[in-house]
């Protein structure tokens, strides 16, 4: 089974996460932010597999350390680290943003209200 938990700051506990995530009882656990919080959240998952980047102080927490790129890259290539680190073969790297009419008139919207024009252009 597969399940992705969403947890609230505003109305959940750190406690609370930890006691849902080691309920769900998961074979492994990604930890994509790498803050304290989250590998501490992490290591007491009861996960087999625990996955995490090498920040300090927070290796303890995962059974599979990524070597982070954050200053080099682009979040998401940040993130396809951890998923490739598993074995999980990426396919395709190139980030795509998906624009419609709407999007493009707020952007020239913006741009005039603080006088880019001319300057800037949608690619």
């Amino acid at each position: 089974m597969n399940r992705t938990l969403v947890y609230d700051r505003q109305t959940m506990s750190g406690l609370a996460l930890i006691r849902m995530v080691r309920r769900e009882k998961y074979d492994l656990v990604i930890d994509l932010f790498g803050n304290p919080r989250t590998a501490l959240v992490t290591r007491l998952s009861g996960a087999r597999d625990r996955v995490g980047y090498r920040f300090r102080g927070r290796s303890y927490a995962y059974t599979m350390v990524v070597t982070p790129r954050g200053g080099e890259v682009h979040n998401s290539q940040f993130n396809l680290d951890a998923i490739e680190h598993i074995g999980v073969p990426i396919v395709d790297r190139e980030l795509r943003f998906f624009r419609g009419k709407d999007d493009e008139a707020y952007v020239q919207q913006f741009l005039q209200a603080r006088i880019l024009t001319g300057r800037c252009s949608l690619v």
